[in-house]
């Protein structure tokens, strides 16, 4: 489904899948967003896709095509949907992901970092539509941006296959404020952050399936988790990412989004 033929095949043949809740997971890049996802697609009730559901459509653009690698904000009026039919999108999409997707829950679970830029799409035209939006602390997640980035690979060279800290802090920035400035137009909407998931994720995760009003099921964090290729247990790796910035570097992110970081009591 990855592939175009594949996904114009679906789009042509496919039917929309049964859905009771569809699920959207939001978040900057490297916020716990795959982590979030991993765990609540354990439970009997929810089915979801091996990646981000941007991969397994042609309805969607990804940064990456736009040469912007986990920098949605460099490209930002080219992710949000365009106005004109919009209900016949939205359906296209429906079948491609029902093909992507494992098991056969009431419950659709999707998590794309981008659409943060399209929520008013996806509150309108997939219902009823839940949001869970998870926040980590700003300076980790620039340097996992830097980090795992590599913009030359997608024929971005201006700034070789490194991006400048603050430019990554910028993303932070923007999804928090975004998400921030489309909360109250959300009907279904959960917020929580990384460090709580990973110091309570069993509570914190109950705290979900209440809010989705699913019925709890023992057993679903007493495991490791597969996270981009790694197993490990639930834990907080804040500390290793801002551990790899100098203090130049934190300097440079405070003066993008200092104020922000002082609003979510975040520290280096």
């Amino acid at each position: 489904m990855r592939q175009p033929l594949m996904q114009r095949l679906a789009a042509s043949l496919g039917g929309l899948p049964r859905v009771e809740k569809w699920v959207f997971i939001t978040g900057c890049y490297n916020s716990g967003t795959t982590l979030l996802a991993r765990l609540l697609e354990r439970h009997s009730q929810v089915r979801s896709m091996p990646g981000e559901g941007v991969a397994f459509t042609d309805g969607l653009l990804r940064p990456e095509e736009c040469g912007w690698p986990r920098l949605w904000y460099r490209c930002q009026q080219e992710m949000q949907v365009a106005d004109n039919n919009q209900l016949e999108l939205a359906n296209r999409i429906k079948k491609q992901w029902g093909f992507a997707a494992s098991g056969n829950g009431p419950v659709f679970l999707e998590k794309s970092i981008a659409n943060a830029t399209r929520l008013e799409f996806l509150n309108a035209y997939f219902k009823p539509a839940y949001f869970i939006h998870i926040t980590r602390n700003g300076y980790a997640v620039a340097e996992g941006i830097r980090r795992k980035a590599h913009p030359a690979r997608w024929k971005n060279e201006q700034f070789g296959d490194r991006y400048p800290i603050a430019c990554c802090a910028e993303q932070w920035k923007a999804t928090e404020e975004l998400i921030n400035l489309q909360r109250s137009g959300l009907e279904h909407y959960h917020a929580l952050s990384y460090e709580d998931l990973s110091a309570t994720p069993e509570q914190e995760i109950q705290k979900i399936f209440e809010f989705l009003e699913l019925p709890a099921e023992a057993g679903l964090i007493d495991k490791e988790v597969l996270v981009h290729g790694e197993r490990r247990p639930v834990s907080n790796m804040n500390r290793q990412s801002i551990d790899n910035l100098s203090s130049g570097e934190i300097d440079e992110i405070n003066q993008v989004a200092g104020d922000l970081l002082a609003h979510y009591h975040y520290s280096d």
